[in-house]
C-alpha cells in the first residue's frame, strides 16, 4: 500500500506552479488540504503580493 502525502494549501490554491504538489503527485497518492479562515481574504488562483491578494 502506498503512502499518502498531505499537501496543505495555506494562502492560495495555485496548482500550475506548485513544486511541492508536483513532486508529491509524482511520488504517489496526494491528499490536498485547505482550511478556510473567514478572517483571511482569498483569491482562488491568485498570488499574495505585499499583503494584497491579486488574481
Amino acid at each position: 500500500m502506498a503512502d499518502t502525502i498531505i499537501i496543505w494549501f495555506r494562502r492560495d490554491l495555485r496548482l500550475n506552479d506548485n513544486p511541492a504538489l508536483a513532486q508529491a503527485a509524482q511520488a504517489g497518492n496526494v491528499l490536498p488540504l485547505f482550511v478556510l479562515d473567514e478572517r483571511q481574504e482569498l483569491a482562488i488562483g491568485g498570488a499574495v503580493n505585499g499583503g494584497c491578494i491579486t488574481p
